[in-house]
């Protein structure tokens, strides 16, 4: 989607404003940034960069990584033995 925005942070706040659910996913209660949430410009980490005040440029990609945990263990048939009883 196309954000406007001058700095990341800028970007940030019409996302949540757009969708209101975002903010709880991505903020803690204090407004800062989650520590397990990542954002790259254009594959950058914006860590290494200034951080929520980088500046954006039209064209540049925003991306937000979102921790993801959980999952199951299955176990995979061996056909090769046939089926199980």
């Amino acid at each position: 989607m196309e954000l406007p925005g001058a700095t990341v942070a800028c970007c940030l706040e019409e996302m949540e404003r757009r969708f209101p659910g975002v903010r709880g996913a991505i903020r803690g209660g204090d407004g800062r940034l989650l520590p397990s949430v990542g954002l790259c410009i254009n594959g950058e980490d914006i860590r290494y960069r200034l951080g929520m005040d980088t500046p954006l440029r039209p064209g540049d990609e925003l991306v937000v990584l979102l921790p993801v945990a959980g999952g199951a263990v299955f176990r995979v048939p061996n056909f090769e033995k046939g089926p199980e009883s």
